[in-house]
């Protein structure tokens, strides 16, 4: 289902539009830029064909014969319906999304959850030692520690294992989650022969169970199924979604000559990135499975506002030498 941005940022479907009934969406103006418009009428009926629009940064549309694209036809801009669109046309396409409103917002504690000093934990029947922790702020370190998880975790039933090679790496990981979650969480650095070492936070029924009510999905099983880019990171500071950003970066992430990609499976993450940088002024591609950021001028936006630690392009690299 093709997204799109309501009223107040936030990316949803078209789907979900629709059965909301929501009132505005982020439009382009007549001076050319992206800003909130009304929405004159909702339209569902049949349609004979569905043309399927393909850009070359990796953007895809589906929509009907009559859907109307800005276009650039022999030097003049005009509006070109769907089914008069060509191979090689050029379609307007936002560089920048201007935030005006930043939400915040805290994780709301389910139902299911027995407090004791400040400190939470899920209880069933079936789950009564999973740990006791403190619920972290939505700030840059949560989001950072929930784009390496992202990148390099693996949700369990009763764990949450982050595998990397890198010593530091783990390390890292476990100093984020004690001082994220409390210091009655307990992490174990893992190293068994012939295979990747891992940090694992043990009985992290009530971790998971707080990610799962907050993101709204499960987030156990098969990861290129359930990750995506949290909803309301889209409506936050751009200091959160670069520090998410981050995390997948410094997991999933490799650095080349003259650009950067981030990979994964997960075709609802890697749309939901690309909104992300269009937050922060970055221009980024998507090709299969990864998106990509390349040139120097992009290349020091990325470095810049992503701020990663490591995986620093060559070019860059030489630049600063």
């Amino acid at each position: 289902s093709t997204p799109i941005l309501d009223g107040e940022g936030n990316l949803i479907s078209i789907e979900e539009a629709y059965r909301k009934r929501i009132k505005y969406v982020m439009g382009l103006d007549t001076d050319g830029k992206i800003k909130k418009q009304k929405i004159s009428y909702f339209y569902k009926g049949y349609s004979d064909k569905n043309y399927l629009i393909k850009t070359k940064f990796g953007g895809e549309l589906i929509v009907t014969s009559e859907h109307p694209f800005l276009a650039l036809k022999e030097g003049r801009l005009e509006w070109i319906k769907a089914e008069n669109l060509k191979e090689g046309f050029r379609i307007a396409s936002p560089l920048k999304l201007e935030k005006k409103f930043v939400k915040k917002g805290k994780l709301k504690i389910p139902q299911n959850f027995i407090e004791e000093k400040n400190n939470y934990s899920y209880c069933s029947k079936y789950h009564k030692n999973s740990c006791k922790i403190r619920i972290p702020n939505l700030d840059e370190k949560f989001y950072y520690w929930l784009g390496l998880t992202f990148g390099d975790g693996n949700f369990r039933n009763a764990g949450i294992r982050f595998f990397n090679e890198d010593n530091k790496m783990r390390e890292k990981f476990i100093k984020l989650s004690y001082e994220l979650f409390g210091n009655k969480i307990e992490v174990k650095d893992i190293k068994p022969n012939n295979r990747c070492p891992y940090a694992e936070i043990r009985k992290a029924t009530t971790i998971i169970k707080l990610l799962e009510s907050n993101l709204d999905h499960k987030i156990c099983g098969k990861k290129s199924d359930v990750i995506k880019v949290p909803k309301e990171l889209f409506v936050m500071k751009i200091e959160n979604m670069g520090s998410f950003i981050r995390g997948l970066y410094e997991t999933d992430g490799a650095s080349y000559k003259s650009y950067v990609e981030i990979s994964s499976n997960s075709k609802e993450l890697i749309a939901g990135l690309r909104y992300l940088f269009l937050n922060l002024g970055i221009c980024s591609r998507i090709k299969k499975n990864r998106i990509v950021i390349s040139g120097s001028f992009e290349l020091n936006k990325f470095i810049k506002k992503i701020k990663p630690t490591i995986k620093i392009p060559l070019d860059l690299k030489k630049n600063n030498t």
